[in-house]
């Protein structure tokens, strides 16, 4: 990925990433990736409004990927 990017750092994007598919319908059971369009997909621009908008889900997570979760935006 880029070599500037923290292990942790790392681990934030993938959280959000996973949450913002997961806003998508990508882990509902019903969701078919041959019935999806290229519309149908998150795109950069979806991922800076999420983190911009991103609430932790508990203390832990806020505690441990706040800066980084920052960072990424």
């Amino acid at each position: 990925m880029y070599p500037d990017f923290s292990e942790n750092k790392i681990r934030a994007l993938s959280v959000v990433l996973k949450k913002l598919y997961s806003k998508y319908g990508f882990y509902e059971p019903s969701f078919d990736l041959n019935k999806k369009k290229p519309t149908d997909f998150p795109i950069f621009t979806d991922l800076i409004n999420f983190l911009e908008t991103y609430q932790f889900d508990n203390d832990i997570e806020k505690e441990f990927f706040s800066k980084e979760i920052k960072e990424l935006w």
